[in-house]
């Protein structure tokens, strides 16, 4: 009964948010690009070879969802150990909701028994066609992916759905706390919901979860999976790297990972500042924004400091002050040639932080802005560690950075600490196929 009422509330709700957040989504998807025919997936609508191939398939698909980009790395590492482990090796359904995520997991696992489709739209209608047609037998949403139209529609049809690597932010934990007793009956649809930490569990279960059904695997964000970023895809970026901005000659590579807007002028001023009051060179500057679409803007802040920006997708042999990554999937690779990393999202009125997981994980010294709410439990971790520089205030900033370039030693041993911290989240990728389905 209490499913019911909150189905038809959700309903009732769903076309009015729709139609206000439409024009946002049209400007966002223009401005992307790369949805192309491949848009009527979002109506449960696909081409004809592809419904051909699931009526004809001997054994019904898995459907992966994994929203966008670091869902999509998250999906990956899943479908990998499912094959390896034998666990799932038959067809698999990966959908996505942006067309940087659909990029993505088509340069990754698109091929062979992987189909790579866009998300529906949580209509009923379409998420109905859309499971009729594609009429998986198990679901695994990644992180916190709970759409009720689809959720409740897979548990008519009788398809078992996981929730994977389920985060909760606080401000997801906030939202859902505020309308616990709508959401409630969702998450009481799922088989499995697999957590990160204790926190993350704890908040789970204080939505009204069955504690049954929530097992603490770690983070499969932060499973390195005993894989590193191939060595030679390094070193070309090396020599698009020192081709850009002069070979090192002891100077240091400062990555600027994962910015929003503002942030890329805010950190680079501060920067500038230090290295004008040591007296040191400039050092190897390498901005990569979260959006690679934003890099126009990037350009233009950063030309407004008197530097002079590259591209890295030019790739025409210019050189200048300060290198901007304007292409996607590349961040694990330019992490490994960074001598210190400092995090997006977190500077200037950001709120959430983006992941320090990776670079954590290759042994880079991290620093984070005052604002790195969405990985409160990690940071909690790599605070008790110190194994991170975490900055209570956007003005400490200028003061790392001096710390950095006087006493590097320091933080390189600062990064040793942080990278043993993170090994409990080793093996998470493993824990989690062996929780989803039993």
């Amino acid at each position: 009964m209490r499913l019911t009422f909150s189905l038809l509330i959700y309903n009732l709700l769903v076309p009015v948010v729709f139609v206000l957040l439409l024009p946002g989504q049209i400007l966002r998807m223009r401005k992307r690009g790369g949805y192309g025919k491949q848009f009527c997936n979002r109506f449960g609508s696909y081409h004809r070879e592809l419904k051909g191939r699931m009526r004809r398939a001997t054994e019904r698909p898995w459907w992966i969802h994994a929203v966008s980009v670091g869902e999509q790395i998250i999906a990956h590492k899943l479908i990998l150990e499912l094959r390896a482990s034998g666990k799932w090796t038959g067809p698999v359904v990966l959908s996505t909701s942006t067309s940087t995520g659909f990029r993505l997991a088509g340069e990754k696992m698109a091929g062979g028994d992987v189909d790579v489709v866009y998300f529906p739209f949580d209509f009923p209608l379409f998420s109905w066609l859309a499971l009729r047609r594609m009429n998986p037998s198990r679901v695994i949403l990644v992180e916190a992916e709970v759409w009720p139209n689809f959720l409740t529609i897979a548990a008519m049809r009788g398809i078992p759905t996981s929730l994977v690597n389920a985060r909760l932010s606080p401000r997801s934990e906030q939202r859902f706390q505020r309308f616990s007793s709508l959401v409630g009956p969702f998450f009481q649809l799922l088989e499995t919901i697999t957590v990160p930490d204790e926190s993350d569990a704890i908040g789970w279960k204080s939505l009204g979860v069955d504690s049954s059904l929530v097992m603490v695997t770690g983070s499969m964000k932060h499973d390195a999976c005993g894989r590193v970023p191939k060595s030679e895809f390094v070193e070309r970026l090396r020599a698009i790297r020192d081709g850009a901005l002069g070979e090192p000659e002891g100077r240091p590579t400062v990555l600027i990972a994962s910015t929003h807007a503002d942030e890329e002028k805010w950190i680079v001023s501060a920067i500038q500042s230090v290295v004008k009051q040591l007296g040191n060179e400039f050092p190897q500057l390498v901005v990569v924004p979260r959006h690679a679409e934003r890099s126009d803007d990037v350009d233009r802040d950063l030309r407004s400091l008197d530097l002079i920006p590259v591209r890295r997708k030019a790739g025409d042999g210019r050189s200048g002050d300060c290198l901007i990554v304007d292409t996607t999937g590349e961040l694990g690779a330019w992490y490994a040639l960074a001598d210190i990393v400092v995090i997006g999202k977190s500077f200037v009125g950001r709120i959430g932080g983006q992941n320090p997981g990776e670079a954590i994980l290759l042994g880079r010294p991290v620093i984070c802005g005052p604002r790195m709410d969405n990985f409160k439990g990690l940071m909690t971790d790599l605070v008790a560690a110190d194994g991170v520089k975490y900055l209570k205030a956007d003005e400490e900033l200028v003061s790392a950075v001096k710390n950095y370039f006087e006493s590097p030693e320091l933080f390189a041993a600062m990064a040793k600490r942080g990278k043993m911290s993170f090994e409990r989240h080793q093996g998470a990728v493993v824990r989690t196929v062996a929780a989803v389905g039993n």
